[in-house]
């Protein structure tokens, strides 16, 4: 698939769709990126072998099933609000805290797994 063909894939996408997962070969682990991202800087200057599209819930429990640390949903002052908690290097407990949107969720999942 070329990039135009996946241009064209993704631009015909549901709005809720909002992350492009993307391989860039068939035994690649994958890397996430917002899709308006991807598209403006990412397709141009890599081979793509395989995408997938992913809305913010999936993304979510992608999160959830790659990591053994704790993570909460909340709402707080009428925003949802993401709180991953995770031990420190020193051994403490430490919270990290986000807004449950795409940036939010995108940020905590690409430190979770390391990109």
């Amino acid at each position: 698939m070329d990039q135009r063909q996946i241009r064209q894939l993704i631009e015909q996408r549901s709005k809720a769709q909002v992350f492009v997962k993307w391989y860039a070969s068939a035994d690649d682990e994958g890397q996430v990126e917002l899709v308006d991202y991807f598209l403006r800087s990412v397709l141009d200057t890599v081979q793509v072998v395989k995408f997938e599209l992913l809305d913010l819930e999936q993304l979510w429990l992608e999160l959830l099933q790659k990591s053994e640390d704790r993570f909460e949903r909340v709402w707080r002052q009428k925003v949802e609000v993401l709180d991953w908690y995770f031990i420190a290097a020193n051994g403490s407990e430490k919270v990290r805290s986000c807004c449950f949107r795409p940036e939010g969720l995108l940020a905590i999942y690409n430190e979770v797994v390391g990109a």
